[in-house]
């Protein structure tokens, strides 16, 4: 807390997350020799698949709390979005409007992988800093102790998702190379 507000770090990763990832998406779309104008056509279009998969990915994961509560479905300022999500919905969309274009599918899944990855960089960084997706108790020298009411342990825990965010930030430059 800064003051009276509140601020959650999983979604102001994930938000930097999608920016980043997007700044990405378009650098390397124009190092590929993509044409962007489709998303510069049907960007409420994409905005809306992002969004849209996001959400479905997150209540999927979280099934449980949205079962006992099926109207939190539409609160959509509770932060429950899932990043991979969001780049599976924008594949959705890309799949569909590339039937029509002179680039494949596999050109574009090659740059939108990459900005994924690279995303999903940030947005474990976030489900660390609030802890979120912790892992189980260690005895080892790098376990982190969380003091909140969110995590059920008092004793160090393993960071699982600092090690996702550096499997991903890997990833991303094998993907690069390869």
């Amino acid at each position: 807390m800064i003051g009276p507000f509140m601020i959650w770090m999983r979604v102001v990763f994930l938000l930097l997350g999608v920016w980043l990832g997007t700044e990405f998406f378009l650098r390397l779309t124009a190092s590929a020799n993509l044409s962007i104008q489709n998303f510069k056509d049907n960007s409420i279009r994409y905005l809306v698949a992002f969004i849209v998969g996001a959400r479905l990915i997150a209540i999927v994961s979280e099934y449980r709390i949205y079962m006992r509560d099926p109207l939190r479905i539409f609160i959509l300022w509770d932060g429950g979005f899932s990043f991979l999500g969001g780049a599976m919905g924008i594949a959705v969309v890309l799949y569909i409007a590339t039937r029509t274009q002179r680039a494949t599918f596999l050109q574009w899944l090659d740059v939108l992988l990459p900005a994924t990855t690279f995303g999903l960089v940030f947005d474990w960084i976030g489900k660390y800093l609030s802890g979120h997706s912790y892992g189980k108790p260690t005895d080892l020298i790098w376990g982190v102790s969380y003091d909140t009411i969110g995590v059920r342990y008092t004793v160090p825990i393993h960071p699982v998702q600092i090690y996702y965010a550096l499997f991903f930030l890997i990833l991303t430059f094998i993907l690069l190379i390869v």
